[in-house]
């Protein structure tokens, strides 16, 4: 059994009248409005610059504190006919940013020259091989694009050989920096450009730009944008800010590019011009600029990029293609020996952080290789293989939260080369130190508690509202694109359905293909690479699945579809705890007195916390919570006990108590979460001895309008039909609301229109009876006691 965390992200200050507005400024419908201001938008203007980018929404360039510097200094090597050399990586990045800066500068008739080093005989960035290179082709100036942040002696050595270095570079800066003619990196400490995550191309794109306003040229930048788009998204950057303005004009712009060998490259990975997306961008046309670097030569890249001769582009992009190609079966030899390796050397119950090596990896794909070990094994990892240099070369990817550049800075004087972020990095190694670095991180890991960080963590956005599973919505959230790290696609959650027609589709039962029943209908869903759970799921019980929408297009008829992106089945009978949130929510409606501990809260997280207190009472709120701390002690196979509102301990057991209603007592308690209305009543804690668990306010889940009070009220005739059962009459009336009908939600209609004197109604043993009262005037449903306290929560 897995244990898997859903965990809804969290979002501060969500402000539900702005929601309600942008439905009526944008005329989109309350999910999109609700996963807009999630993403953090609370201004129309911030929502139009979202919904459709414009070139004029970019920073001046000139903002960079070195940028007028650096013009100044080209504007010497015009009127001196001076030599210029751009040194750049051999990655997508690397190749896209050279690419811009070569058109601009050739556009300038400056006598430009691109070096890019070879991956296996000159390493990384300004190695002794590369600035030999450099030198050879005697330039007054080089300016290094996505490297050169680190050289800090590299640029000494070419400043003594006469040579001014402009480095431009968006990698993390050490303390010291290059003493450079001048820097353009957005990461510089002191630097006054307000977005710090563009990549190297977006770097290089804004020196273009700032070159075309400073020397007034006539010059079309949308053909230098395209590569910029490319580099950002191959890069993986936050597509945030400019980023995503930088990505969005990229990709209508490419549609009409006339550079020969990207075309060439488009109809060689089977691409349709007119319909690419960031995904065809991030995993068909960045792979194969990469291959070319990780493979042999990334020069080969360049030279397609610039060639107007349609022979040389029609071989170079068949090369690319070949090369991506290769780079798949190697990735996927390595990926089969490093599993091997983990096995043998059963690093999971040895090892914080995954070491793996081979002998014989090639460098240039061990970087994807150990993206793939990350994500299947959920650990931070490290692929190491010997280099021609004597030295073992790693590649490093790590998991959300934990930072393997701070980790591995921690050991520096341990490495000969070393560079990265919080993600990813790499290093040269002497093998005699290498027992000592795989001692320090772990250490680091473990005093950070990273096995926190090893369980599965499904994050979502929001709940998905009923009303809003349609086509329309799906389109509506189309508009988000394009997608990628820091503009992720919305994803949604839906707890306690049902799949039915469930069977597994693809070569070998790959994916899994249901339908979801929710709400009384029916909802089309695939989940790829989900075959397996065919086998290990029980399809009988109820689950919890997250997904995205999408529209299946067939015949000219369009239809919704959930891709599932992960799901988990749970036998917790979830009528109790819905009795008990009403029970707390409605006990004291003119209670006052509720408070929130200023004191330090516990610093471990929901399961280390669990551990250490699994002998007090635990005390939990919301549902979310309330499923993770079942699974996860089913997962142990621990000993339970369960009270809803009152509690009642049992010894020897893990007892958990569920939405404190009345005075707990003297006992020692471990409150896990928050309450979604108000905070925690001063009457029941008042004698007990409280630890908190730090935690964030829910987001609101209750929604209560006019339109479902209404619609309640116009369904309670149907209330016979199943025979006055409350959970029946739910299932039956869920199909057409806006609201997650349920039965808190409905015994709070109830409530209101019980104090608004228009119903009685009595509930025992969940049979529902009601008496209609004749009304004889309108009330507002919002001056209710029940609206007041959802309103304030």
């Amino acid at each position: 059994m897995e244990y898997k965390i859903f965990k809804q992200k969290t979002s501060d200050n969500i402000n539900y009248d702005f929601i309600d507005n942008l439905t009526k400024q944008f005329d989109i419908s309350y999910l999109s409005a609700l996963l807009l201001s999630i993403k953090g938008f609370s201004a129309f203007g911030e929502v139009e610059t979202y919904l459709n980018p414009n070139i004029s929404d970019l920073y001046d360039p000139f903002l960079f504190k070195d940028m007028k510097k650096v013009m100044e200094r080209l504007k010497e090597v015009i009127r001196n006919r001076e030599k210029v050399v751009i040194f750049s990586d051999y990655d997508c990045d690397g190749v896209t940013s050279s690419i811009i800066l070569y058109k601009v500068l050739s556009f300038m008739k400056v006598n430009t020259k691109i070096i890019i080093p070879n991956r296996f005989t000159n390493g990384y960035g300004l190695s002794d091989e590369s600035m030999e290179m450099i030198i050879d082709e005697e330039p007054s100036l080089v300016i290094t694009t996505d490297n050169g942040i680190t050289s800090v002696e590299e640029t000494e050595i070419l400043k003594d050989s006469g040579i001014d270095v402009i480095i431009t570079d968006h990698h993390t800066p050490p303390e010291v920096l290059p003493e450079a003619y001048a820097i353009i990196n957005p990461k510089v400490e002191g630097d006054n450009y307000p977005f710090s995550e563009l990549c190297g191309a977006g770097v290089a794109f804004k020196i273009a730009c700032a070159a075309v306003k400073f020397f007034e040229l006539d010059f079309d930048i949308s053909q230098i944008l395209v590569f910029a788009m490319i580099g950002t998204i191959a890069d993986i950057v936050s597509l945030k800010s400019e980023n995503r303005t930088i990505a969005s004009l990229g990709l209508d712009l490419i549609r009409n590019t006339n550079n020969k060998g990207l075309n060439a490259l488009i109809k060689k990975s089977d691409l349709d011009k007119n319909k690419l997306n960031c995904g065809n961008i991030g995993f068909q046309i960045g792979p194969r600029i990469n291959a070319a670097g990780r493979l042999d030569d990334a020069k080969k890249a360049v030279r397609l990029f610039l060639s107007e001769d349609e022979k040389e582009v029609d071989i170079l992009s068949h090369e690319l293609c070949e090369y991506n190609d290769q780079r798949k079966d190697i990735e996927e030899s390595i990926f089969k020996k490093s599993e091997e390796y983990i096995k043998e050397n059963d690093l999971l119950e040895t090892s914080l952080i995954l070491y793996v090596y081979g002998e014989d990896f090639n460098e240039g794909v061990m970087g994807v290789a150990a993206s793939k070990i990350c994500d299947k094994y959920n650990r931070p990892v490290v692929i190491m293989s010997d280099s021609e240099d004597g030295f073992i070369k790693a590649s490093c990817r790590s998991i959300t939260g934990f930072d393997i550049f701070k980790c591995l800075d921690n050991s520096r004087e341990l490495f000969s080369k070393f560079g990265g972020h919080s993600a990813a990095a790499g290093f040269s190694i002497e093998r005699e130190n290498l027992d000592r670095l795989i001692e320090e991180t772990n250490e680091y890991a473990r005093k950070r508690k990273i096995e926190n960080l090893f369980y599965k963590r499904v994050y979502y956005d929001t709940p998905a509202i009923p009303s809003n599973l349609n086509v329309k919505t799906s389109l509506e959230l189309e508009k988000f694109a394009p997608f990628g790290i820091g503009n992720s696609r919305s994803i949604l959650c839906l707890r306690d359905v049902k799949l039915t027609n469930v069977r597994a589709i693809g070569k070998d039962g790959t994916h899994l293909k249901f339908s979801v029943l929710y709400n009384g209908n029916y909802y089309d869903a695939i989940g790829f690479s989900m075959g397996h759970y065919l086998r290990e799921y029980d399809f009988t019980k109820s689950f919890d699945i997250v997904f995205t929408m999408s529209v299946n297009s067939y015949k000219g008829r369009e239809k919704l579809q959930f891709e599932i992106k992960d799901m988990d089945y749970h036998d917790v009978d979830l009528k109790e705890y819905d009795k008990a949130f009403y029970n707390n929510f409605i006990k004291d409606l003119d209670n006052e007195d509720y408070f929130y501990p200023e004191e330090e809260k516990l610093p471990y997280s929901f399961e280390t916390t669990i551990e250490e207190y699994k002998d007090k009472v635990l005390i939990i709120y919301n549902r979310d919570t309330f499923l993770r701390l079942i699974k996860y002690l089913r997962f142990k196979n621990y000993d339970y006990k369960i009270s809803y509102n009152e509690l009642e301990k049992e010894e020897n057991k893990i007892n958990v108590l569920v939405l404190p209603v009345s005075e707990i007592g003297e006992d020692e308690v471990v409150i896990l979460d928050r309450p979604e209305f108000n905070d925690y009543e001063s009457e029941v804690y008042k004698s007990a001895k409280i630890k908190y668990l730090k935690t964030s306010k829910p987001m609101r889940s209750v929604k209560i309008t006019r339109t479902f009070f209404l619609y309640l009220y116009r369904k309670f005739k149907l209330l016979k039909i199943t025979g006055n059962n409350i959970y029946e009459f739910i299932n039956n009336i869920r199909n057409e609301s806006d609201v997650e009908i349920n039965y808190f939600t409905v015994r709070l209609a109830l409530d209101i229109m019980k104090e608004m004197n228009i119903l009685n109604y009595s509930l025992e043993n969940d049979k529902l009876s009601l008496s209609f009262k004749k009304v004889n005037s309108k009330s507002d449903i919002e001056k209710t006691k029940i609206m007041k306290k959802l309103n304030n929560r």
